[in-house]
């Protein structure tokens, strides 16, 4: 984790102001260990800072629990929470608006910048005595000419429903399946999320809009990137991004008599000292996320402290450790202030 990080605004995002980092082995706490690559963003003083960048709105259909692989889903076997993020509306997957290809441009380019990274010589060599296995897999993607380069795409086609195997439905729009950032708190050994959205003007725990559709403008913290095995999928490593925060509109249905109110109650949860930093790692895909091609994300994130707090218009300092971030997104259009840099304390 760098010391400071940026926030960009719609339009704001500049590719060579990417840094992806040498792979090297991250050992946490707990006793176990990742092979990551951090990746960074040069703000105007050329340090490397901790990116945070907004993306278009879009439609959603809410929060999704992730249960541990083959195990009963109940409460004590939920690992985490993620969300479906459209790239454009339904109605002009073709046509899409300057915000949603900006927003696709930014995804292309964080994979595109993976890629070169993966086929440089120096990278090659230092995976090579990491995990011999994951190198085979970039030099054929290379020599093949193949379109992933060996990096798991950020994104996701839509599919024909009931399909095997899955058929593209070009109908639908392009997704990426984002997690949310969570954290293990000890006493209840429950996950509860540090991702905030704000809805109507107050912050609430996104576990309240679980399967609540809606229209979310989202913050995504770009992380690492996680190099491993993918089992049957040819990838030898991809990139970890992290739904930081949102606003969110929920979406109700039929004549206003007959509505009930789809504002969800949830309040955000206190992340106390008793909360379990040891989980704080990058984890790798698990079995079911291998299998089926999802994108890693890694399990927990890091301390509360490491959250960013914004204010419209401008960024906030961090909050104190441990207390969850308050912020609100907006909602768009063409920025043309200066990109900040926040400095942690």
């Amino acid at each position: 984790m760098a010391s400071n990080y940026v926030y960009l605004d719609l339009h704001q995002f500049n590719p060579d102001n990417l840094v992806v980092e040498d792979p090297a082995v991250v050992q946490y706490a707990s006793g176990t260990s990742s092979n990551l690559s951090m990746i960074y963003y040069l703000n105007e003083e050329g340090e490397n800072c901790d990116l945070y960048f907004a993306g278009a709105p879009s439609y959603t259909f809410g929060v999704n629990t992730e249960y541990e692989y083959k195990k009963e889903e109940i409460p004590a076997n939920i690992k985490g929470y993620k969300l479906t993020y459209m790239l454009t509306d339904q109605s002009r997957v073709n046509n899409p608006t300057e915000d949603e290809k900006y927003t696709m441009d930014v995804f292309a380019s964080l994979h595109q910048k993976v890629v070169e990274k993966a086929h440089e010589p120096g990278t090659i060599k230092i995976l090579d005595e990491m995990i011999p296995a994951q190198v085979t897999l970039i030099e054929k993607a290379r020599d093949r000419h193949l379109a992933h380069g060996g990096i798991k795409p950020l994104t996701s086609d839509g599919t024909v429903k009931g399909s095997k195997p899955p058929q593209v439905d070009p109908a639908k729009p392009k997704r990426i399946y984002v997690k949310l950032m969570t954290y293990k708190e000890k006493s209840t050994n429950t996950v509860k999320c540090r991702t905030v959205f704000n809805v109507g003007g107050r912050d609430v725990d996104p576990i309240a809009l679980k399967d609540v559709a809606g229209t979310i403008t989202p913050v995504f913290h770009v992380k690492s990137v996680w190099w491993g095995d993918y089992k049957k999928n040819p990838f030898a490593g991809g990139i970890q991004i992290k739904l930081s925060e949102a606003t969110f509109v929920t979406k109700t249905f039929g004549p206003p008599r007959f509505m009930k109110s789809a504002a969800p109650t949830g309040v955000l949860p206190e992340v106390s000292e008793d909360s379990d930093s040891d989980l704080a790692a990058d984890d790798p895909p698990d079995q079911k996320e291998m299998l089926a091609g999802v994108a890693p994300d890694g399990g927990d994130d890091e301390p509360p402290a490491a959250s960013p707090t914004r204010q419209v218009p401008a960024i906030s300092p961090p909050p104190a450790k441990r207390a969850p971030p308050k912020s609100r997104a907006r909602t768009g259009g063409r920025a043309k202030k200066k990109v900040q840099t926040v400095r942690r304390s």
